[in-house]
């Protein structure tokens, strides 16, 4: 994945990609869109995670929590 975005800088060219991991999403990512029921439900930087927009799409509970340069999806017990 990061040769990918390598190569998208190099080129200066934008990378569509389809993840079910949050956290992967948001590491990889510079910008999110989330989807519910087959439409967007929003479009956010890949810092904007909240547990607010996690629960409304997804109907979990999870905790985000700071990370070294991006947030963490923790879920919650």
């Amino acid at each position: 994945m990061h040769i990918i975005r390598d190569i998208a800088r190099e080129r200066n060219v934008g990378v569509i990609m389809i993840a079910h991991d949050l956290n992967m999403a948001i590491h990889l990512s510079d910008r999110l869109v989330l989807m519910k029921n087959g439409t967007v439900f929003t479009e956010i930087a890949n810092d904007g995670m909240t547990e607010d927009i996690i629960r409304e799409v997804y109907n979990i509970d999870t905790k985000v929590v700071d990370g070294a340069s991006k947030p963490y999806v923790v879920p919650r017990d």
